[in-house]
């Protein structure tokens, strides 16, 4: 897994920032998706919806190990939708502090890749443990459009604190545009922020299903495809 970190193919022609030298990202005007779906879900929306959603991962690294092994065989595909979320790769607080940069990195030269290559891609704001705080927002700059999941963050207090801490961080730091917040707003962490900061808030892709059943089409024996209407 390691070698995976160390291809200077994916961040050529970046510029780097100082510290740990992730590549900058210059956003350009981003399309804002009507609905977010996880990448292994995306053979289910059909062809002529497919300008509506975004593909995101957050969901398991399992999902999407194969697209972070190969990048650049996704391109194409990503571009027959209004964009995609980049990368949640899973940061393991308990394991060495290392992982999470590493992972960080990773992240943000894969994004920088795809949108070398006309992707419209969203920025994913991701941080670990307090000890990510000085470098999970390196690279990227203000008063663009950014994402966030808080899917899995409100279980128990301490990933509550760290939602919290962290996206106090990023909001003071990024002052954007707009945050797409992928998952649950709990009012006592977005409530005291709704006045500055502009939030649009998308379902899980379970939510999504069960909100949408009268839209769901039966194709063959076993295969479906979701089909959005915009409300």
């Amino acid at each position: 897994m390691l070698e995976r970190f160390y291809r200077p193919e994916l961040v050529r022609g970046a510029k780097f920032e100082k510290i740990f030298e992730f590549p900058i990202i210059q956003p350009k005007t981003t399309k804002i998706p009507k609905y977010l779906v996880p990448f292994e879900k995306r053979h289910k929306i059909l062809e002529s919806e497919k300008k509506k959603v975004a593909l995101h991962f957050y969901t398991r690294d399992s999902n999407f190990e194969k697209v972070i092994e190969r990048p650049e065989k996704y391109i194409n595909e990503f571009k027959q939708f209004c964009g995609i979320i980049s990368l949640d790769t899973t940061i393991y607080t308990d394991a060495p502090h290392i992982n999470q940069i590493n992972v960080m990195y990773e992240n943000r030269a894969v994004e920088f890749f795809w949108r070398q290559h006309g992707v419209n891609v969203i920025s994913n704001i991701r941080w670990g443990d307090i000890r990510s705080f000085p470098y999970c927002l390196l690279g990227l700059k203000p008063y663009f459009v950014y994402a966030i999941s808080t899917h899995g963050c409100i279980r128990d207090k301490e990933k509550k604190l760290m939602l919290k801490e962290g996206l106090c961080k990023m909001l003071k730091k990024l002052c954007p545009l707009l945050v797409l917040v992928h998952g649950p707003m709990p009012k006592e962490i977005f409530g005291q922020y709704e006045r500055c900061f502009k939030f649009l808030h998308y379902d899980t892709w379970i939510d999504i299903v069960h909100k949408h059943k009268d839209v769901f089409l039966s194709l063959t024996g076993h295969e479906r495809q979701l089909k959005f209407d915009y409300i």
